[in-house]
């Protein structure tokens, strides 16, 4: 977003920022035989990592909950979409910066403790290192989605979200966070990293699996939503 304005939110990105908060979601991983045989063999300070994350999986799954949301039945009785109803779908992408600042708002403390957790552990095996890597970074990005607490109003959050050519200015007045961040949330990196971890999960659910974490509890530490 450059100069007097920011082009609006209108496709959906390729990766998941909801796999950070984490770690949680509704789709199951495909755990099959030829994933589990290609895992590396944990050893006993990477099972000792993972346990940890298994013993936070049900803090994460509150979270990831609260940020996806009801919400499509959010936005009903919204005067602009009552106006454009063609433009539901692209307000359900647009609100995720909502639904990241209010998840932020609510569990700040949860996810500042996640992140501390991450950002301690040194994992042996280098495909855990690149999936604690990108989760970390996945994670630095949502914690900055901090309006301190100031109320959104949705329909006027997506009034302003989608109309043509909305200004940094009413952007930041909707949400009280700067654009950029919401460029960054959609850049290209950012969907590099949700791609890698995407990439990454079969291979990690696999090694979860063989650092004695329960299938249940794999799949839902490396799932999308």
């Amino acid at each position: 977003m450059s100069g007097g304005g920011a082009r609006p939110l209108r496709r959906a990105p390729s990766g998941s920022p909801w796999r950070l908060l984490l770690l949680a979601g509704a789709t199951a991983v495909v755990l099959g035989s030829g994933a589990e045989r290609a895992a590396a063999s944990p050893d006993a300070h990477d099972r000792a990592l993972a346990a940890t994350l298994s013993s936070r999986v049900a803090e994460f799954r509150e979270i990831a909950s609260a940020a996806r949301g009801p919400s499509s039945s959010r936005l009903e009785g919204c005067p602009y979409l009552k106006k454009n109803p063609s433009q539901a779908l692209a307000a359900v992408v647009a609100i995720v910066p909502v639904l990241l600042i209010e998840t932020v708002d609510e569990f700040r403390p949860e996810l500042t403790s996640l992140g501390a957790t991450l950002g301690a552990m040194r994992p042996d095996a280098p495909v855990f290192a690149q999936w604690l890597a990108d989760e970390r970074d996945e994670l630095a990005l949502i914690l900055q989605f901090d309006n301190h607490g100031r109320a959104i109003d949705l329909c006027d959050a997506v009034g302003v979200l989608l109309a043509k050519h909305p200004s940094a200015a009413d952007i930041e007045r909707v949400l009280g966070i700067k654009p950029t961040l919401i460029a960054m949330l959609f850049s290209t990196a950012s969907q590099k990293s949700s791609a890698e971890l995407s990439e990454l999960a079969p291979r990690m659910a696999a090694f979860f699996l063989a650092a004695g974490l329960s299938k249940a509890s794999a799949a839902e530490l490396t799932s999308s939503n």
